[in-house]
Order: C-alpha cells, then structure tokens, then sequence
C-alpha cells in the first residue's frame, strides 16, 4: 500500500487511492485535495444539465462570454486575459512562452512549477525556505541568485506551507527586478479574506496564474486563467491549441464567477474552520503544525515512530486520504498536508488521528 500511495506526485488521485486501499472512490474522505469545501455554485447542475445540446457544438475558440465573465467580476482588462483547461496547462504554456533560460523556484513549493521549467528547457534553482521563520518566501535569497532574463514562480498562498504573500513586498520586489519575469500563482488566493492580486497593478514583466478548479469546486471540469501584459497575453494564446476550453467547463466558470455570495461564505465558512481545525490539530504533541492562510494545512510529526506514508496508510484504513509531502523539495516522508473541510468532516480527521497516533 504505501509504495502506491509514493507513486502519486498529486493529491485527488482517487483512483489510485482507492486501489490502494481497497475502497471504492465514494467511500474515502478526500483530505489530500484543496477543493472547496461548499461544492460547486448550487446553480451548476441546472445549468450544465441544460447546456447538454452544447456538446454538439464546437466550443468558442475565442472564450468570448468566459473572458467577459472575468473582466466584469475583476475588472482587468479584457485584452490581459487568456483562458484555459486548468491553470497547468496555462503553466506550461507560460514556460514555453517566456524564453527564459532559467527558473528560480522557493523550496518547498509546488511540483510542476519546476517540471513545467524544465519541459520548456529551463534549468531550474532551488531557494529553499526556512521552516524556523514559518516557511515565508525567502526574499534576500531570491535577490541574491536573481540573474537578468531569470523565471522566478512564486505561490500564493504557497503550496503546501499554505503562507500567502505580503502585497505590497511582492509588489516591491517584482518592480525591483524589471529583468526578471515573474509567474504568481493565485489558484489558492480568493481563499485567503481582504487578500490583493498582483493582477491589480501588475508590473510589465509578472504574470498573475489563477485555477478555477479549487475555489468552485469543479476540478473534474478543468479551468483556469492568466492576466499578463497585453502583448504576452497574445503570446501565450497562440502556445494553446484550439478550443482548449470546452463548453461545460465555459459555462461553469460564467456562473461561477456571477456567485459573489458564494465567493464570500466561501471565504468565511473556510477561514473559520481553518482557525477551529489548526486549534484541534494543536493538541496533538506527535505532530507540529504550520500556519496557514490557504484552505490546507501542513503538518510534520515530529514525536512518533510514524512517517507520512505509514500514517497515511493507517488513515485510509479509516477511509480518510492525507496528502504524503515528501516529494515537495526540502520535505521528506515526515510532512503531510490536509485539506481544510466542513467542521464535521474535518472531526472524523481528528477522531482518526488520535486512533492512528495513539494506539
């Protein structure tokens, strides 16, 4: 069981999870996936039960609505906008795009940020962050390595340490390195209540990277966007293949992202039970608890014979997947991450923890 669960460089592999344990896909409590908690809009069903005809249609190649939907709720500019099927696929078209030579990455973060440079063929450097100040991004180290024509791809919030990032300090740092192009990743970012995108005032050179998936709730749809300077938004829609965008996925990011009800007790639901679930984890003395802004948790156990994998296969016994974080660069087998969930779920987590620990 443990060398399936290793295989997996991802959270929400079902599949995978459920071979490994023996369960079938409904029956396992999915910790190892940042999805929001509420589910999809309520209208979606409606609405993607009545879109049925659109299959026998080609999609709009252009994301016409999709991208107007985007500009009225956000109000960037429209031709900053591209669209695609989810924020990796936008990742390595952005690599692709930018020629740069070399990717500066923060350690730990995100996986394919460094597997996307190096697809795009990039050599990639680590700047590895300091798990004593709480995994904050390391700035004097990235201005230290900083080379002209260098890729830096931050996370925010990062993932997994779930630390989002000061506006004003990234905004200061990007205007400070004009010869540097920057991607920020804000797939967990509307989680995170009062917290400012770079796409607001971005800087010429950053890229502002943002997953639908995670915060609606629709990762089996496939959905994510992009604001870049007008002529790099050109770009990289010309690096996406036609119709990469298909239909339902369109209709769900247009209704989506008309919810701002939803996008607000989102915002409050999650926040509170992050504070109510980080208290519980607290008293656990097997394992050490990470401050977070995101809707996950990092975690590393630090009094128990346990490692990640051991503990993991103990949970899914219990039919609860955690997310093992020792492929993330700077992390081993003792670091896992959970999702942040709905109270109740997010007490079966903590029953199962104290039966897995303790016995």
């Amino acid at each position: 069981m443990a060398e399936a669960l290793k295989r997996e460089p991802h959270g929400g592999n079902l599949r995978a999870l459920s071979e490994a344990g023996g369960l079938p896909p409904s029956r396992i409590l999915d910790f190892s996936a940042n999805i929001n908690p509420l589910g999809p809009v309520p209208a979606l069903s409606a609405v993607l039960g009545n879109a049925f005809d659109d299959i026998l249609r080609y999609p709009d190649p252009d994301n016409v609505r999709l991208v107007d939907a985007i500009h009225r709720r956000f109000r960037w500019p429209l031709n900053r906008i591209a669209v695609g099927n989810g924020a990796s696929e936008l990742l390595h078209a952005l690599c692709r795009s930018l020629g740069c030579s070399r990717a500066l990455i923060p350690a730990p973060s995100y996986s394919d940020y460094a597997a996307a440079a190096e697809r795009a063929g990039m050599r990639v450097a680590l700047a590895e962050m300091d798990e004593a100040a709480g995994f904050e991004i390391p700035w004097k180290r990235l201005a230290t390595s900083l080379r002209d024509n260098d890729l830096v791809i931050l996370g925010n919030p990062n993932n997994p340490t779930g630390r989002a990032i000061d506006g004003d300090a990234l905004y200061s740092f990007v205007k400070l390195h004009p010869k540097g192009r920057f991607i920020v990743d804000e797939s967990f970012l509307e989680f995170v209540p009062g917290a400012e995108s770079i796409a607001d005032r971005l800087p010429i050179n950053a890229v502002m990277l943002r997953s639908m998936t995670k915060f609606y709730a629709i990762p089996g749809l496939r959905l994510g966007f992009v604001v870049a300077a007008p002529r790099l938004a050109s770009a990289l829609r010309g690096q996406l293949p036609p119709w990469n965008v298909n239909c339902l996925a369109h209709r769900a990011g247009i209704v989506s992202l008309a919810n701002r009800a939803y996008a607000r007790r989102t915002r409050a639901v999650v926040a509170r039970a992050r504070r109510e679930f980080v208290a519980e984890l607290r008293k656990f003395a097997a394992l050490r608890v990470y401050e977070s802004d995101a809707s996950f948790i990092l975690l590393r156990i630090v009094k128990h014979s346990l490692n990640g994998f051991a503990l993991g296969n103990k949970l899914l016994r219990q039919r609860i997947a955690i997310r093992v974080c020792s492929n993330f660069a700077g992390l081993d087998a003792r670091y896992f991450r959970v999702a942040v969930r709905l109270p109740a779920e997010n007490g079966r987590l903590i029953k199962a923890l104290h039966a897995a620990l303790e016995d």
